[in-house]
């Protein structure tokens, strides 16, 4: 299980656009917006990989090219499949969103990124990570570092501050979460209430 939680926190690294570059609006349409990947996660609606970007929602299925969700635009900083069709999300608005904050909190879609809705902390919040397991929300709140817990995803538990790049809970133990961070990888027992240092691993800086 252990082992599977690292492996899942370096593909994210990996892939993790954190440490790129933004690019022009032409990446909005040709799938380059691929190159700053926020997050990812496979829709058991459909079986397809879906990926949360700098440029929005991105699905990607075999034989097929990558094919940017409901035409919606704007930077998924924070994005995870919660169920069939069901994502979460938060970041920023897209450009010509003037309407909305410049932190959307949590979103939500329920038609598999089609469409979004503001759940909670709108201009509050700005998740750089978020993961979904055993019914709860677990978000790494860029603007206070802090990790934030929901089980109904409008009331929050302010649990660790910590300088993280990206957060993952364990599938089987709902008490263990990973976070990778500068100095390497941090493991929390008491569902991220505290972290401890996890022996030597690779660190990740920008």
């Amino acid at each position: 299980m252990r082992s599977t939680l690292v492996a899942l926190l370096a593909v994210t690294v990996l892939v993790a656009g954190a440490c790129s570059s933004t690019g022009t609006s032409s990446n909005q349409r040709d799938g380059r917006g691929l190159a700053h990947i926020h997050g990812l996660g496979v829709n058991p609606a459909d079986g397809a990989l879906y990926a949360g970007t700098h440029y929005g929602v991105y699905r990607l299925a075999k034989e097929r090219d990558p094919e940017l969700v409901g035409g919606v635009v704007q930077d998924f900083m924070g994005f995870t499949v919660a169920g069939p069709n069901y994502f979460l999300g938060s970041g920023h608005p897209g450009a010509d969103d003037r309407d909305a904050p410049p932190a959307l909190g949590l979103i939500a879609t329920t038609d598999g990124g089609q469409s979004w809705a503001s759940v909670s902390l709108s201009g509050e919040a700005d998740f750089h990570s978020l993961d979904y397991r055993h019914g709860v929300v677990y978000g790494l709140n860029s603007r206070t570092q802090t990790v934030m817990v929901s089980a109904d995803k409008r009331t929050w538990d302010q649990r660790a501050t910590i300088s993280a790049i990206d957060i993952a809970v364990s599938p089987q133990n709902a008490n263990e979460i990973l976070a990778t961070t500068t100095d390497g990888l941090a493991r929390s027992l008491d569902q991220a209430k505290t972290f401890t240092p996890v022996g030597a691993h690779p660190s990740s800086s920008c």
